[in-house]
């Protein structure tokens, strides 16, 4: 009921049949033979990928993955018991400024 439908080539949902699917695999499928970085692949470029390719998007993700030790400070300043919608929000928006 509270999903917006529309004509995608990356899923496919049927609730009242229970099917989901990304990229015409069925989720069942990719939660238990596939890791999330080939997932993502997946998603981003519409077939599973190779060792070679995985290899390679891996190294890729992980060479992008830094965070900037500002970026930490701030995260470290809100409270213990900071609403996670509101630090990710303020994250997010923080970035610009660190990586225009």
């Amino acid at each position: 009921m509270n999903t917006i439908t529309c004509t995608s080539t990356i899923s496919f949902i049927d609730g009242d049949k229970g099917i989901l699917e990304y990229r015409g695999y069925p989720i069942e499928v990719l939660a238990d033979k596939c890791s999330f970085l080939e997932v993502a692949y997946l998603v981003l470029w519409g077939e599973l990928p190779t060792a070679k390719e995985l290899k390679s998007f891996t190294k890729n993700v992980m060479n992008h993955t830094f965070v900037h030790s500002d970026v930490l400070s701030m995260m470290n300043s809100f409270r213990y018991d900071a609403h996670p919608m509101g630090m990710l929000c303020s994250t997010i928006s923080a970035l610009s400024t660190l990586y225009p």
